[in-house]
């Protein structure tokens, strides 16, 4: 616990019992079980497919991890970030590349590689956590969606 209140006050890691890293980025403190590989996180992502009758009652958060069937192009899959990958959010008025995204909202160093996005034959359509490019988001025309059902363990 001694090792846990000094990341608090001056950032770091450290390893505990029970095979458990605890580390701590900008203003959260975050518990990691460890595997042999890495000492990072395990996402889980459920896709669950949505008939959309009535789109004025929809909540926001709804909004931020689901997209629009008729505006994949190809097939879909859910991975983690590539090198090459951009994004342009719904109600932002540019494109940016993962890294630097994450970067700017403060996304710890340890999580960027483990962060389930979800892309098509054209690229990253929506980001665990953060939101939905602008190309997939869900609208009044919408009739199917794809809702990303997410749990960290």
């Amino acid at each position: 616990l001694e090792n846990c209140k000094d990341i608090l006050l001056c950032g770091g890691k450290t390893s505990m019992n029970g095979n458990i890293t605890a580390f701590c980025s900008g203003e959260r403190f975050y518990f990691a079980k460890n595997d042999r590989k890495a000492e990072q996180p395990t996402f889980f992502v459920e896709q669950k497919e949505i008939l959309l009758e009535n789109f004025s009652n929809v909540n926001k958060l709804f909004l931020k991890n689901a997209i629009d069937c008729d505006k994949i192009v190809g097939s879909l899959v859910v991975r983690t970030r590539a090198t090459s990958d951009e994004i342009r959010l719904a109600g932002r008025r540019c494109t940016k590349s993962l890294k630097k995204l994450m970067n700017e909202l403060k996304i710890p160093q340890e999580l960027r590689d483990v962060i389930p996005v979800a892309a098509d034959d054209n690229g990253v359509l929506w980001i665990y956590g953060v939101g939905v490019a602008e190309r997939a988001m869900i609208n009044k025309n919408t009739k199917k969606a794809i809702e990303f059902i997410t749990n960290n363990k």
